[in-house]
């Protein structure tokens, strides 16, 4: 075989995660020319010398990778014992964002891979399967929160005035009404307001995006950069409902709905001058203004999770090695489809899952893959797969795919 047929019989074997780190401009070039064949004698000896780059950016890259140093064993750590099966049941649907690439997909955490190498899990004490609190003192924590949630629109709630409904034996909500606002607070501490007056937004704050009709309604969907208008307003506006010193304005979302339309969230979380107590604030302590086609805030609500039981300071997986275990099979998910390959991942993100069934609050990489069987009308899905950060000595065992979908 001649060289450049060589270089190009690599290049076309390159898996696509090896070139969406290059810069955009040459990852883009350098993905249309694999396209070509070899026996186009036009860009032939300037494809022999970009596969020839990438070779060398690629030797380069893997060479520079930091090796995996796994740290002295910490007896003094408790062994965390994860019920995966049931935490990733699932219920309605499956995990997955659609979009047309995933840079549509929007990830804003104050993090980048090689941040840390430990982080704390605590114990969900607010959880359902929790008993370090009894009934009577989540309750009474549910109720402060939601003093505290009342104090920001100028309420002051006497505990009387408290109403305490069972949506399920285990599954409280505390609310309290009045003229002008109903505030609810679940279990996990989330309290909503709602605006029975809505609180207007200026004319010229309001999106100038034209309505979609969806199922008999009129709604709107807002760029990115009008959201983020009307955010800084709310910032300067709205201190008392905030209550931060600093607010980092965040955006998740971005994904398409089966219209093909963008939806984007804003939310604030207080900054902190420590790398790990600003990734904390922007998993747990988030405030989220929500307007109505952009013309009312109807909605806002507040997430304080309980942080005190805190289990211990974990060593963490690296993103290296959390793509590693995804190959492997040890991961959990959602989304009705088996992993479909190492050269399908297009993002490793660094979460916390804080959900009311969580036994603990520990990290996990959440890993979207771009999933080939779940195109949806030329839009790509991204599933979620994920990765449990904690290393797995530390675990009662790793999450093994078996071939059924939660």
């Amino acid at each position: 075989m001649r060289k450049e047929d060589r270089l190009m019989d690599l290049l076309g074997q390159l898996d696509d995660s090896f070139l969406v780190d290059l810069d955009d401009e040459v990852s883009t070039v350098l993905k249309e020319k694999r396209k070509k064949t070899v026996g186009e004698a036009i860009w032939f000896q300037g494809a022999s010398l970009a596969a020839a780059a990438v070779l060398t950016l690629i030797i380069a890259r893997t060479s520079l990778l930091p090796e995996v140093k796994v740290p002295p064993f910490d007896s003094t750590l408790p062994i965390l014992h994860m019920d995966y099966e049931r935490l990733f049941a699932g219920g309605w649907g499956y995990e997955g964002l659609m979009g047309k690439n995933i840079e549509e997909i929007h990830y804003d955490a104050p993090w980048e891979s090689g941040d840390f190498d430990t982080l704390p899990v605590f114990q969900n004490a607010m959880g359902s399967k929790s008993e370090a609190y009894t009934m009577e003192e989540k309750l009474l924590r549910m109720k402060k929160a939601l003093l505290s949630a009342g104090e920001r629109v100028g309420l002051v709630i006497q505990e009387e005035e408290i109403l305490v409904e069972w949506i399920q034996e285990d599954y409280p909500i505390a609310s309290y009404e009045s003229e002008e606002h109903t505030i609810s607070v679940d279990p996990d501490l989330s309290a909503t307001i709602q605006f029975k007056t809505p609180v207007m937004i200026p004319n010229d704050l309001r999106s100038k995006e034209k309505p979609v009709e969806e199922q008999g309604s009129h709604t709107v969907y807002p760029t990115l950069k009008e959201h983020f208008k009307l955010s800084q307003y709310f910032v300067e506006n709205f201190e008392n409902l905030l209550q931060m010193k600093s607010p980092v304005t965040s955006v998740e979302g971005g994904d398409r709905n089966i219209y093909g339309k963008r939806h984007h969230q804003i939310f604030y979380y207080e900054d902190h001058e420590n790398p790990q107590g600003k990734f904390l604030n922007y998993s747990f302590r988030r405030t989220y203004l929500y307007e109505s086609n952009m013309s009312e805030m109807i909605l806002m609500r507040i997430f304080s999770t309980d942080l005190t039981k805190k289990v211990g300071e974990y060593p963490i997986i690296s993103e290296r090695e959390a793509r590693d275990l995804l190959v492997q099979g040890k991961y959990v998910t959602s989304v009705p489809e088996t992993f479909p390959g190492r050269k399908y991942i297009r993002r490793v993100e660094l979460v916390y899952r804080t959900g009311y069934d969580e036994e603990f609050f520990m990290p996990y990489y959440r890993i979207l893959v771009e999933v080939p069987a779940l195109k949806y009308e030329g839009m790509n899905t991204y599933g979620a797969y994920y990765v449990p950060a904690v290393r797995s000595e530390y675990l009662s065992g790793l999450p093994t795919y078996d071939g059924s979908f939660n």
